[in-house]
C-alpha cells in the first residue's frame, strides 16, 4: 500500500484544501448561515428558542469577524451560547473563531478547541453540512483521519452538491491507506468539477496510489492542458 510521508504531495494538497477553505467561508457563507437559520418558519423544527430573540448577538461576533477581532466574536458567540446552549450555528461560529485562531497563531488548542466547537455544532444539528465539513477539516489537520472521513462523507450526504466535501472524502481516505474510497470520492469530485486544477491533480496522485496508471495518466493530461485556478 502506497505510504503518506511527511513530504507526500498529497500534504501539500491537504493544505491547499485547508487554505481554500478558510478564504472561502468568508463573511458570505457565515453570513448565509445565519440567515438561514434566522429565516427558518415556524413550523419548520427550531431551536429551542427562536433564533431572531437572540440573532443580535450572532450579528455582532459576525462584526467581529469581520474586523479580524477574533477574541472578541469568541467571546460574543459565548455568551450566545450562555442564552441557549444547544444553539448549533454559535457552536459553529464558535468553532470557526478558534479556526481562524489557530491559523493565524499557529497554537494547535485552538485547532483542538475549534474540533469541539464543530463537533458541539453537529451534535445539535446533524444535518448542519457546513459544520460537518469543518469538523472534517479541522480532523484532518490533526490527523483524525478516519473521523475525517466520517464527517465528510455525512457532509456529502447533507449537501450532496459539495465538491469540497468529496475532496475532503478523498484526501482523508488517502491518508487513511483507504485507497477504495479515496478513488470513488476523487471521481466523483471531478464529475462535479472536471476542471479544477486541485482536484485533478489529486486525482493523479490517488490513481498513481491505487496502481490505475491508465486514470493517472488521463488526470494528468488533462491537468496539463489547463491553465492554473
Amino acid at each position: 500500500m502506497h505510504t503518506v510521508s511527511a513530504r507526500s504531495p498529497f500534504s501539500c494538497l491537504t493544505l491547499a484544501l485547508v487554505a481554500m477553505s478558510m478564504v472561502l467561508p468568508g463573511c458570505k457563507t457565515v453570513d448565509d448561515a445565519a440567515k438561514k437559520d434566522h429565516d427558518k418558519p415556524a413550523d419548520s423544527k427550531p431551536e429551542p428558542l427562536v433564533m431572531a430573540k437572540n440573532s443580535a448577538l450572532i450579528q455582532e461576533g459576525i462584526k467581529y469577524l469581520r474586523k479580524g477581532e477574533y477574541e472578541k466574536a469568541s467571546k460574543v458567540f459565548r455568551a450566545q451560547l450562555k442564552f441557549i446552549p444547544n444553539h448549533s450555528l454559535a457552536h459553529f461560529l464558535n468553532g470557526f473563531t478558534y479556526h481562524i485562531m489557530a491559523k493565524n497563531v499557529g497554537d494547535q488548542s485552538y485547532l483542538e478547541l475549534a474540533n469541539v466547537g464543530y463537533a458541539m455544532a453537529v451534535k445539535e444539528d446533524p444535518s448542519n453540512a457546513l459544520a460537518l465539513y469543518y469538523k472534517g477539516l479541522s480532523d484532518l489537520e490533526l490527523k483524525h483521519y478516519d473521523h475525517a472521513q466520517s464527517a465528510f462523507a455525512m457532509a456529502y450526504m447533507a449537501n450532496p452538491r459539495s465538491a469540497r466535501a468529496l475532496y475532503g472524502l478523498a484526501v482523508s481516505a488517502y491518508h487513511a491507506h483507504n485507497l477504495p474510497v479515496a478513488v470513488v470520492a476523487i471521481r466523483k469530485t471531478l464529475e462535479q468539477e472536471p476542471k479544477n486544477t486541485l482536484y485533478l491533480r489529486t486525482g493523479a496522485i490517488v490513481m498513481a496510489a491505487a496502481n490505475n496508471g491508465k486514470e493517472a495518466k488521463v488526470y494528468a493530461q488533462r491537468l496539463a492542458a489547463l491553465k492554473p485556478n
